[in-house]
């Protein structure tokens, strides 16, 4: 009574009592087979299933259905063999064959016989009449495809579960996603993957790192980049974390979000310290440091690493070039010129090369390194074709600088025609070191004993009036009259610095050449 009413729970006790004396062999099957399936509606099933394993092997009217219902047990509880023997049973049956046949293509599946699975699968989808688990064949043909590498066959399938589901598993959005980005529809994949950004599991990080690979690909840096950083956030998939905290780092870095950035390689160089990456890090975290004129720990960063690419070797030159004028600010000449050395050993940017030669040479000079002063002078010359960059680098870095620098030098060493030339080069430009550049080239002429072109020179910077600069000029230009026994001259231009309005610098010298002056003439009197 209880059962014919559907009251499953209330026969259970009755069956268990009636017992079996008064039972024929049909009415004993019955009896078993009908608390068996009280049994199983309650989700007793290890009750259930010995008496549907009796029930399927005895004739009679359940023995279709016994079959069934071991046949899901079985199934349930990963008893492949029994459940199919079972199943093959009734997979022809009208009311079964909307139903057993999904069963008997995913154990093909379970067992690994994915060839056979969707052997069946393809079959089954292909019939006139639609099986109930029709969608979940769907899902099987594509799983099957998808585990074999032939995502854009998967992909109907997939597409065909997604539409016809009301809640589909995170898994299946993996895989859907996965199809597109593998076959190069990153719209379509990203739509999918982002479904996931919620998921906080190995899937969820995993499906983050691809989706900022697919904005990557589709020209979204900015959208990569809070992927990654999602990515980056998770621990279950550490080489995807590694991975991500340098990306986002990257895609930070290239979009000024500097503070970003940092965070991400300071992270990734901590969290990693031997990771594969490292080299890339510390480069890009360098120049970020470099940014905010923290070469110092910059430069620290760089001295375990080897510059391996443009980029790397443009940030060593930057930082070896900025911790340099760093040192050279304190006074310590030796590191500074020590650091531009480095600098120029990656020549990644023909400015900052330029800048370090020119700081070289300037060094090399206050150093007495006379020949080196020229040798990076020329270097400079020769790379200073952007001088607009090289002066935004450094101000001071200009060829007249670098002339006057050489010319320099090479009066120390006594190469008075390479200092002339120097000087003379020097004039290009104008203004007061212009006027200097003219007395040096004087004074190189003076000391090649070239008297008549000294003078000339004298007299063109006495000519630009240029203060204490022409009072220079008229001393020098009186020595060389008093060395042409041109004594009437060399007191007249004596006399005029003496009497300079407010004095001159070279009040003294004018008045200690007069004094010879006139000694001279007593001489020939």
């Amino acid at each position: 009574y209880y059962f014919v009413h559907d009251r499953l729970a209330e026969a259970i006790p009755w069956y268990e009592q009636a017992g079996i004396a008064n039972l024929d062999n049909q009415e004993i099957a019955d009896a078993k087979f009908e608390l068996a399936y009280c049994y199983f509606n309650v989700r007793r099933f290890d009750d259930a299933e010995p008496l549907f394993a009796l029930i399927r092997e005895v004739p009679g009217r359940y023995y279709h259905p016994g079959n069934y219902y071991y046949g899901l047990l079985s199934y349930n509880r990963g008893d492949y063999e029994h459940a199919l023997k079972s199943f093959r049973r009734i997979d022809d049956l009208p009311e079964y064959k909307g139903i057993v046949p999904y069963y008997i293509a995913e154990i093909h599946y379970f067992k690994g016989d994915r060839n056979k699975a969707l052997s069946e699968a393809k079959k089954l989808i292909g019939r006139k009449e639609k099986l109930y688990y029709d969608n979940e064949l769907h899902l099987l043909a594509a799983q099957c495809l998808f585990e074999e590498g032939k995502y854009q066959e998967a992909l109907p399938y997939f597409e065909h579960y997604y539409t016809n589901s009301t809640r589909v598993r995170k898994e299946v959005l993996y895989e859907l996603a996965y199809c597109y980005y593998h076959t190069g529809n990153y719209k379509k994949a990203i739509e999918h993957f982002r479904e996931l950004s919620n998921t906080r599991d190995e899937l969820g990080q995993t499906a983050m790192y691809l989706l900022g690979d697919c904005y990557l690909k589709a020209g979204d840096k900015n959208s990569a980049r809070n992927a990654f950083g999602i990515c980056a956030d998770m621990e279950f998939h550490r080489g995807q974390q590694e991975a991500s905290l340098l990306l986002a780092g990257k895609l930070a870095y290239e979009m000024g979000y500097h503070d970003e950035a940092s965070q991400r390689l300071r992270t990734l160089l901590e969290q990693y310290p031997t990771s594969a990456f490292r080299g890339e890090a510390k480069t890009i975290f360098s120049d970020l440091l470099a940014k905010t004129n923290n070469y110092a720990e910059a430069y620290r960063n760089l001295q375990d690493i080897t510059p391996g690419d443009d980029n790397a070797r443009r940030v060593y030159q930057k930082v070896a070039y900025g911790y340099a004028m760093l040192q050279l600010q304190a006074g310590d000449l030796e590191q500074a010129y020590a650091l531009l050395e480095q600098s120029l050993q990656y020549p990644a940017d023909k400015a900052w090369q330029a800048a370090a030669s020119f700081w070289l040479s300037e060094l090399a000079y206050r150093m007495m390194r006379y020949d080196d002063a020229i040798r990076y002078g020329e270097a400079f010359l020769r790379g200073a074709g952007d001088e607009f960059r090289v002066a935004f680098l450094s101000p001071a870095a200009t060829p007249q600088h670098a002339y006057m620098n050489m010319g320099y030098a090479a009066m120390k060493l006594e190469r008075f025609d390479a200092a002339q030339a120097y000087f003379k080069k020097a004039q290009g430009a104008t203004g007061a070191l212009a006027v200097t550049a003219i007395l040096r080239e004087a004074d190189a002429a003076f000391m090649r004993k070239q008297y008549a072109q000294a003078i000339t020179l004298y007299d063109k910077a006495i000519a630009a009036d240029a203060s204490s600069e022409a009072d220079y000029a008229r001393l020098q230009k009186s020595i060389l009259l008093g060395l042409q026994q041109k004594n009437t001259e060399k007191i007249a231009l004596l006399q005029s610095i003496v009497r300079q309005p407010g004095g001159s610098p070279y009040l003294n010298d004018a008045r200690y050449e007069l004094a010879v002056a006139y000694l001279d003439e007593s001489k020939f009197r």
